[in-house]
């Protein structure tokens, strides 16, 4: 679609006040459409996923949009990966990002691999998930950090990457579990993301009595 499409499209779609799912992946968005695209977004109250992977944004677009998103709470998946965020204002975009998880609380699901942040950009996403209760899966591969299994993030050692992994293709489905067409792509993922949604992983609470009685072995 391009630019000028983007922004016609985002116009006629003002008037669907239920617009739920915004899809603009693979369009060739720069931050030329940015504020459009932020209008829709904060003109509707019930969009919960934003999917705009692999466009041109920089961190300056893309923090306009992470703004717009704040207006009414709703969003809970947003997909940014393989845009161009860390080439400009990524710091912004950082600081935008850490305030949205720190105060807001919305998204339950991101993917921002493979827009070049630097170890100190990731740091600040990294403080602001610390104290985070709502985010369920994050990704971050192609960027200066890595997830953990309890879903925090690493500053990453860039020397113990396995570039042929990053070319493993898959997409964020909502919330849902990914369906993985094998075993060994299924394991791909495991090992670089860590990401509770895909991996439909469950948090599982084991309690130990301490009473008395001899305690008896316990096989997981």
């Amino acid at each position: 679609l391009g630019n000028k499409g983007v922004d016609e499209l985002c116009k006629q779609l003002k008037d669907h006040p239920r617009l739920s799912d915004i899809n603009l992946s693979h369009n060739y968005i720069s931050d030329l459409s940015s504020d459009s695209i932020s209008s829709l977004i904060s003109d509707s109250f019930y969009i919960a996923y934003i999917n705009l992977h692999w466009n041109l944004l920089t961190g300056d677009g893309a923090t306009k949009i992470l703004k717009a998103t704040t207006k009414y709470n709703g969003v809970r998946v947003l997909d940014l990966s393989w845009n161009s965020i860390g080439s400009y204002k990524a710091k912004q975009f950082s600081n935008q990002l850490a305030d949205i998880l720190y105060n807001h609380e919305n998204f339950a699901h991101i993917d921002i691999s493979h827009n070049k942040l630097m170890k100190a950009d990731c740091r600040i996403i990294a403080n602001s998930l610390e104290d985070n209760h709502t985010v369920w899966g994050i990704h971050l591969l192609g960027n200066e950090a890595s997830v953990d299994s309890k879903g925090f993030l690493n500053i990453a050692d860039l020397n113990g990457q396995n570039i042929g992994e990053e070319h493993l293709e898959y997409r964020l489905d909502g919330t849902k579990m990914v369906v993985f067409n094998s075993e060994k792509e299924h394991g791909k993922l495991k090992r670089i993301s860590n990401c509770w949604i895909c991996e439909g992983w469950n948090e599982v609470l084991f309690e130990w009595g301490t009473t008395k009685v001899p305690r008896m072995p316990i096989y997981i």
